[in-house]
């Protein structure tokens, strides 16, 4: 993935030039529904209440899907001699997101169907 800097978490899930992509997309993506402040320290410990309304739930999906697409794609890239494209690892991350929304959408009371459902059709749109 990149070679700047030593290969700290948060130089890996933050930092770098390469997983600042995703956090661009996903960025514009949340910005859509909410002026909730994605933080640093959100993205990389997930440190939401335990009280978490529909969007926060959402938002972690988003954060948690988004990190383990970056955490793949360095393994890939570091063990496996792999390399990818950001435009890759949006395609994966919006693979994450459409299958979430199928599974939720067969559950007979899902809360967060409708919701998926119109993150789904913003990622169509764009």
């Amino acid at each position: 993935m990149c070679i700047e800097k030593p290969q700290t978490l948060k130089h890996l899930l933050l930092e770098c030039r390469f997983a600042q992509k995703f956090w661009t997309f996903i960025d514009n993506l949340i910005r859509k529904f909410t002026f909730y402040p994605i933080t640093q320290d959100i993205k990389l410990q997930l440190a939401i209440p335990r009280e978490l309304h529909l969007l926060e739930i959402l938002l972690t999906f988003l954060i948690t899907t988004t990190r383990h697409a970056i955490w793949k794609t360095r393994n890939q890239t570091y063990y496996e001699n792999r390399l990818t494209t950001p435009d890759r690892v949006i395609k994966s991350i919006i693979r994450s997101i459409k299958y979430k929304h199928t599974m939720e959408s067969k559950k007979t009371m899902s809360k967060y169907a409708d919701t998926l459902q119109m993150l789904v059709g913003e990622i169509e749109k764009s």
